[in-house]
């Protein structure tokens, strides 16, 4: 399983090529490195909730990545 600051790194570079605005303005304020972080946390707290309920290590991986690090491209 990834370690915290592999998937902050992941949504680092997800979110500066797909989430232009967002990285522009979580730069603006400070924040790209502590909100990677945070939200590689919750992934990784989410991960762990559903290994806990039964999924498969790869499963729980790709449920926590869609809601906290791979987020929908921006238009």
């Amino acid at each position: 399983m990834a370690s915290v600051q592999t998937m902050a790194a992941k949504a680092r570079r997800h979110w500066a090529t797909d989430l232009p605005e967002k990285t522009r303005q979580l730069k603006a304020e400070g924040k790209f490195e502590t909100e990677s972080l945070a939200a590689a946390r919750l992934a990784m707290a989410e991960i762990e909730t559903l290994r806990q309920r039964g999924f498969q290590d790869h499963e729980a991986e790709e449920v926590a990545l869609s809601m906290f690090i791979l987020l929908k491209p921006e238009e």
